[in-house]
């Protein structure tokens, strides 16, 4: 059976170590040291797991920041197919108050200047 190596490198947000596959990618955020040796210790006493120090390094974030496009896209996509009929009927539902706000206020003006006819006439 063979090794798997867990380095320990500096952290990100806000943490102080970053646990990484042996290619550098990110796995996990530690406060302590001795919370990454807890998380393996059963994987490191059956000799399954190799802790290895890279303190001046940080994680290699490329393959999650490509998950995360990859999920953004899709949770878009997505909302954009969901949403599509709610938001055409939201809109027709805008569309129709502007028309009737229109109305009313057509309304408004001309009682006024009926108003302001009936008093010149007077």
């Amino acid at each position: 059976m063979s090794e798997t190596i867990i380095r320990v490198r500096c952290g990100i947000n806000g943490f102080k170590y970053s646990a990484c596959d042996k290619d550098g990618n990110f796995i996990g955020n530690f406060e302590k040291l001795s919370d990454v040796r807890k998380h393996w210790i059963k994987e490191v006493r059956c000799g399954q797991v190799v802790l290895v120090r890279e303190l001046d390094k940080m994680p290699d974030m490329t393959k999650i920041d490509s998950t995360i496009k990859i999920l953004d896209r899709i949770l878009k996509e997505y909302g954009r197919r969901k949403e599509s009929p709610r938001k055409a009927s939201v809109l027709q539902k805008l569309d129709q108050n502007k028309v009737i706000r229109q109305r009313a206020d057509t309304e408004k003006s001309s009682q006024r200047e009926r108003g302001e006819e009936t008093r010149k006439t007077r």
